[in-house]
């Protein structure tokens, strides 16, 4: 039996191996965290803000304000 021979069956076991954990990180990620309340709560922290700038900014100095946050 080559190296070669030797060396396939390890690589296709440890690929089999980090396929098999992705697929619980992902389970994990769906069951614990994704739509849970904290996950909630920093979907409201990146629009929120937003909502609060289009209502109550000075209309006629929108483009400096963006310019400047894009600084």
């Amino acid at each position: 039996m080559s190296q070669k021979e030797k060396v396939i069956p390890l690589i296709d076991d440890n690929v089999n191996q980090i396929e098999n954990l992705i697929t619980e990180k992902l389970d994990v990620w769906f069951e614990h965290v994704l739509f849970s309340g904290l996950w909630w709560f920093g979907l409201a922290l990146s629009i929120v803000p937003w909502i609060f700038w289009w209502r109550w900014r000075k209309r006629e100095s929108s483009d400096r304000l963006l310019f400047a946050g894009l600084e």
